[in-house]
């Protein structure tokens, strides 16, 4: 959302910006400033002075808190706040230090404006109509009402939307905000000074203005200037505004485990937020983290052992969060049931969530879990009911109880200390297992395991792959896979499997049709057969001896394996090649003729229906006179005897075939 290409807002924000000392005696004044962010453009240090956005370096405003009041050092000017900036931006001055004056101020509740200015270089506007933009507000205003369970409001009544500025002094084609805001401002007769509190100054820039900036949407992290790049996506303008109260992004965690260990990077928008990533619509509910740093939670921390109930995060009257504070960071264990209700029903991972906060950042992290359904990609960010997610620096891990649509049931347990052992490995008679290490195993997240160069991370009751290897040589790597994604040492082998049934004799059908039926010979010692088919297996039994196979026209690759106690054979391989559609055919009755006069008793014959080589077989006929009862005879059969009395008749002949499919054809006599 917002940040496109955040770096190109920074580069431009910080042209003119020296931090050398000129070389003569510099004079050095104390300004009078604001501290803040412009979050989405890189999370780009600026100084609010004099009116005019500053850019200053990260090394000045460490010790700082985004809203902070400062006095900055200045060197290379002197004069007012307004001519100081100046001075700055255009690098004949330097910031070389800030310390802070006054304590944050961080009070959301009550009624907040919106003053909307669009703003275009343009000779015309680009269509968007102040209904337009007072309905975006109003929108903005009812999502955040309802995040803050109504202590948060925009009325209408605060809502202002001025006439378009146009003018050649605004630029077109550089990054320059500052510029616009300053457009908007003259416009309106005001100084951005006016703008404090809950009052907000909103610039929309035309699309056509065709600027150079990188982002959808800026705003002061916190402050009172929003910026709108063309776009009236609702979540730009929610999440932006999220930015003027204090609020930073919501990120998650992508992670790779291997056998050195998990390695996890933060992605800043990753989290299904309003304050993460876009989805062009109103945006994704409010995060407990961030609702918490808004003074809009209520959270619970149980004793180890206490079990609490925490409610949906949507509903706003219950505890909803379990809230841990460790030695650098705090976690918060929310849940999100799969439910209908803004950012809830499209979570592409519903369940109990855990997210991190580093203390002293504004930044919050969905952390990742680790699942086990044999995927080569761990990655999940919901806590299963029975599973435990480690809390890193709390000595606590969280463990999930139940979920139901209305609750989550949790309680804290302490770590484990225990260095986690690799697992014993065992590969006799052609399978995988592995014991459980003893110590530990409230520790254990489940097995990395890795079979001839092919990863998955194995649950942690899990004690075995589960099938079978085929004949060769082998190699298979496990390790211990601790909760907090630490991984123990590893236990190998290589070895060679075997078997002592052969492979079977296969017949594969050249010029098949759609529906064809592969078939084989049976192997002395086979217990069952494989059939694979594009890579897809299928397990049949032992004297099971054909396998139909609906298939598309092309070519496709199979191949056939006998199965023993010991494993499966080497694999009988070929290919079918599909050049026809099949659909079952009637057999064709050659007498009586349609139409004829028969005597009491007629000879019904037919002739069995055309087939190629690898159609599905005739298994059967069905007879029948007139409407009554079905007579079945063999695959063989090409006639029988039928009484019939005076008048008109209907003979049928139905074939059957062993997919199951039938087709049936008549003749009309008269005795």
């Amino acid at each position: 959302m917002i940040a496109r290409t955040a770096a190109a807002a920074a580069t431009a924000l910080l042209a003119g910006l020296s931090t050398t000392t000129p070389a003569h005696a510099d004079p050095v004044t104390q300004v009078p400033a604001t501290y803040t962010v412009l979050a989405d453009a890189g999370h780009q240090p600026v100084l609010l002075m004099g009116g005019r956005t500053v850019p200053v370096p990260e090394r000045v405003t460490d010790r700082l808190t985004p809203g902070q009041s400062v006095t900055a050092t200045v060197r290379g000017a002197t004069g007012s706040p307004a001519a100081v900036a100046r001075a700055v931006r255009a690098g004949r001055a330097t910031v070389t230090a800030t310390r802070a004056t006054a304590a944050l101020s961080g009070d959301i509740a009550g009624n907040h404006t919106l003053t909307i200015v669009p703003v275009t270089n343009a000779a015309t506007t680009d269509g968007t109509t102040a209904a337009g933009l007072s309905a975006e507000a109003r929108r903005l205003g009812d999502f955040w009402s309802a995040q803050t369970s109504g202590a948060l409001t925009v009325d209408d009544s605060g809502i202002t939307v001025a006439g378009w500025v146009t003018g050649a002094a605004i630029p077109g084609g550089a990054c320059d905000p500052d510029r616009w805001k300053d457009a908007a401002l003259a416009a309106l007769g005001r100084t951005e000074n006016d703008f404090t509190g809950h009052d907000h100054l909103v610039v929309y820039l035309a699309k056509n203005a065709a600027t150079s900036c990188g982002w959808t949407g800026l705003g002061y992290l916190p402050g009172n200037v929003i910026w709108l790049n063309g776009y009236t996506y609702p979540d730009a303008f929610e999440h932006e505004f999220g930015h003027n109260l204090g609020l930073d992004h919501a990120g998650d965690q992508t992670c790779t485990l291997s056998f050195t260990g998990r390695d996890c990077e933060n992605v800043e928008y990753g989290d299904y937020d309003v304050m993460g990533y876009a989805r062009y619509a109103d945006g994704n509910g409010l995060n407990t983290a961030k609702a918490d740093q808004l003074g809009l939670l209520d959270s619970v921390t149980p004793a180890a052992g206490e079990r609490v109930t925490i409610a949906p995060r949507l509903d706003r009257a219950g505890v909803r969060a379990l809230k841990v504070a460790g030695d650098t960071d705090t976690y918060y264990v929310e849940y999100r049931p799969d439910t209908a209700g803004a950012g809830e029903a499209g979570d592409p991972s519903p369940g109990v969530q855990v997210r991190q906060v580093h203390h002293g950042s504004l930044l919050s992290t969905l952390l990742t879990v680790l699942r086990y359904t044999g995927d080569p990609d761990p990655d999940s960010v919901a806590v299963t009911p029975g599973r435990a997610a480690a809390l890193p620096g709390t000595g606590y891990d969280v463990v999930v109880d139940s979920v139901t649509t209305g609750a989550a049931v949790l309680h804290l347990r302490r770590s484990s200390t225990a260095t986690l052992p690799a697992p014993a490995l065992s590969t006799a008679n052609s399978t995988i297992s592995w014991s459980t290490p003893a110590a530990g195993t409230d520790a254990i997240a489940g097995y990395l395991l890795q079979v001839d160069g092919v990863q998955t991370v194995r649950g942690p009751a899990t004690t075995g792959l589960g099938t079978s290897l085929p004949a060769g040589t082998h190699t298979v790597t496990i390790a211990t896979v601790g909760l907090p994604g630490t991984v123990s040492a590893t236990s190998s082998a290589t070895f060679t499997t075997g078997s002592t049934v052969a492979g079977p004799k296969v017949t594969f059908p050249s010029g098949a049709g759609t529906t064809t039926v592969l078939r084989w010979l049976p192997t002395s010692g086979a217990t069952g057969y494989t059939v694979t088919v594009d890579g897809a297996t299928r397990t049949v039994a032992a004297g099971t001896t054909r396998l139909v196979l609906t298939l598309a026209r092309g070519t496709h690759q199979v191949a056939v394996r006998s199965v023993d106690s010991r494993g499966p054979s080497s694999p009988t391989t070929g290919t079918v090649e599909v050049t026809r559609t099949w659909s079952a055919t009637a057999a064709k009755i050659t007498a009586p003729a349609a139409n004829a006069r028969i005597p009491a008793t007629v000879t019904l014959r037919w002739a069995a229906p055309a087939a190629r080589p690898g159609d599905p077989a005739v298994t059967g006929y069905d007879l029948r006179l007139d409407t009554g009862k079905w007579s079945t005879v063999s695959a063989a059969t090409r006639s029988r005897a039928v009484a019939t009395g005076k008048g008109k008749h209907t003979l049928t002949v139905r074939t059957r075939y062993e997919t199951g499919a039938t087709a049936q054809t008549t003749v009309r006599v008269t005795r």
